[in-house]
C-alpha cells in the first residue's frame, strides 16, 4: 500500500578562446526553486500493500481487504484513497523541504496517474480549507514523479518556462478538466504527501550510476538520465567531444544544465575523478572571469584552488586538471566539459 502526502503549496580554469576538445558536463536534478517561501502541503502514501480500488475517501483507522487477501489501515489523520493513504500537510514549505518532510513520514509528495485522482487531491485540499498544495511532480530534462512512476497523464491548467518554474502544484480553485501547473518561484504552501512504505532512499555523498533514484541532501528526489552521474543532489555529465569555453557552455545549456561550479575541495575532486574515469585530464567548468571571477551558473565564486593563475587579459576561462588545482587558460582551445544540472 502506499502512502502520498499533500503539502500546502554552484577546479581549474580556462580563458574563453581555449579550441574546442572533451568537455565534462555535470548536471543537477530537479526543478524548483531553493528560494521558494513555505506553504501548505500534501503527502501521499502507498502502503507496500494493494489496497481494493475505492473511489470515495475513507477515514483513517479503518480495515480494509487489500486485492491480495491481506488488510491495512491508514495511519490516524491520513485519507485512504484506492491503495494509498493520503496526508494533507498544512504547514507552508517549499517543494524541496515538502520533499523531504514526506520523506521523513516514510512517503512521498502525491503524484497523479489520472483525473479521478487529481479530483481526489483536489476534493482533499478543498476540505483542508485550502485551494493549493505541492504536488511530486518536477522538471529534469522531462517532466516526472518523484516517487518514479510514469509520467504518463497531463492534466495542464497553465504551463510556464521550466526554467524558471519547474515544480508542479495543484489549484483546487480549477475543475478538473482544467488542472493546474505550478511554477518554481511559487511561495510556500501546502502539500500533499504519498508514501509507498518500506520505499526510502537515504542521502548518498559518493556518485551514484545514472538513472538510480535517489533522496538528495536537501530532502529532493530525483532520478540521473543515462550517461549521468549523481552527485550530492546534482548530475553530471563528462563531454568528451572537444569545444571551446563558448561552445561547451551553450551545449550544456541546450540540455537544461550549465557548465559545472566547484564550491569546496570536495566538489573539486569529484570532477577531477570523473576526468580521470573518462579518459582526460582536463575539462572545462564554468568559471569565466569578467570583473572579477564567476561560475556560468550564477552560484558565488566562494572557493579557490588554483594550479597556476594566468593573465586574465588572454587567459579568462577555467579548466579542471585530473593532476592538480585548476587553471585558467584560452576559451578557443577545444577541450572536454562537464555539464551539471541541480534538482527542485
Amino acid at each position: 500500500m502506499d502512502f502520498h502526502v499533500i503539502e500546502a503549496v554552484e577546479p581549474a580554469q580556462a580563458p574563453l578562446e581555449l579550441q574546442e576538445e572533451n568537455q565534462v558536463e555535470a548536471v543537477e536534478p530537479a526543478q524548483a526553486p531553493l528560494e521558494l517561501q513555505e506553504e501548505n502541503q500534501v503527502a501521499e502514501i502507498e502502503v507496500g500493500v494493494a489496497a481494493p480500488e475505492v473511489e470515495a475517501p475513507e477515514k483513517s483507522g479503518e480495515m480494509a481487504l487489500s486485492v491480495k487477501g491481506r488488510f491495512f489501515a491508514c495511519p490516524t489523520g491520513w485519507v485512504r484513497y484506492k491503495n494509498s493513504c493520503y496526508l494533507y500537510v498544512s504547514t507552508g514549505k517549499s517543494w524541496s523541504s515538502a520533499a523531504a518532510h514526506c520523506d521523513s513520514l516514510g512517503a512521498t509528495l502525491a503524484s497523479v496517474k489520472n483525473v479521478f485522482d487529481y479530483s481526489f487531491l483536489q476534493d482533499l485540499t478543498r476540505r483542508a480549507g485550502s485551494t493549493v498544495a505541492w504536488m511530486g511532480g518536477f522538471y529534469f530534462q522531462g517532466w516526472r514523479w518523484v516517487d518514479q512512476s510514469l509520467f504518463n497523464y497531463n492534466y495542464w491548467n497553465s504551463q510556464n518556462s521550466v526554467s524558471s518554474y519547474p515544480c508542479i502544484y495543484l489549484n483546487a480553485r480549477v475543475e478538473a478538466d482544467e488542472a493546474a501547473q505550478a511554477p518554481l518561484e511559487l511561495q510556500e504552501e501546502n502539500q500533499v504527501a504519498e508514501i509507498e512504505v518500506g520505499v526510502a532512499a537515504p542521502g548518498v555523498e559518493g556518485p551514484e550510476k545514472s538513472g538510480e533514484a535517489a533522496l538528495s541532501v536537501e530532502g529532493r528526489f530525483f532520478a540521473c538520465p543515462t550517461g549521468w552521474v549523481r552527485y550530492k543532489n546534482s548530475c553530471y555529465l563528462y563531454v568528451s567531444a572537444g569545444r571551446s569555453w563558448s561552445s561547451a557552455a551553450a551545449y550544456c545549456t541546450s540540455l537544461g544544465a550549465s557548465l559545472s561550479s566547484v564550491h569546496n575541495v570536495f566538489d573539486y575532486s569529484f570532477l577531477q575523478d570523473l576526468t580521470r574515469r573518462s579518459g582526460g585530464s582536463v575539462a572545462w567548468m564554468g568559471g569565466i572571469y569578467f570583473q572579477g571571477w564567476r561560475w556560468m551558473d550564477q552560484s558565488t565564486f566562494n572557493y579557490n584552488f588554483w594550479s597556476t593563475q594566468h593573465t586574465v587579459s588572454r587567459y579568462q576561462c577555467v579548466h579542471v586538471n585530473t593532476r592538480a588545482g585548476w587553471s585558467n587558460n584560452n576559451c578557443a582551445i577545444a577541450w572536454p566539459s562537464i555539464c551539471m544540472t541541480r534538482s527542485c
